[in-house]
């Protein structure tokens, strides 16, 4: 058991990368808002906000927004975001399903 416990943790120990996980101030894509709160909204309501993805490298790159549950949406879904500049989207959240306090995900990819 000792054993198993060892190598799982050489193995943990193997795949953690050797850069740092957060790009550096102007380096890298940034979120603004980096997270948002809808507040109270009753069930059923269908909100938005909008998001802006800045790409401070050297190169374009395309942000895609994948929605973690059918309640989410993004407009658009995937953009284009020039070196130096920004891309933005719209979020939307639908209520219809959740009830009390809830918390939801997209997951932001860039190539």
């Amino acid at each position: 058991m000792r054993r198993a416990g060892l190598l799982a943790a050489l193995i943990a120990a193997a795949v953690v990368p050797a850069r740092p996980a957060y790009p550096t101030p102007g380096q890298g894509l940034s979120l603004s808002p980096a997270s948002h709160d809808f507040g109270m909204i009753m069930q059923g309501d269908i909100v938005e906000t909008a998001l802006v993805a800045t790409n401070g490298s050297g190169r374009a790159v395309t942000v895609t927004l994948v929605p973690l549950c059918d309640c989410l949406s993004s407009s658009p879904a995937s953009a284009v975001a020039p070196a130096g500049g920004s891309a933005s989207f719209t979020l939307r959240y639908d209520s219809r399903d959740d009830t009390g306090i809830t918390r939801k995900n997209f997951l932001v990819t860039s190539d």
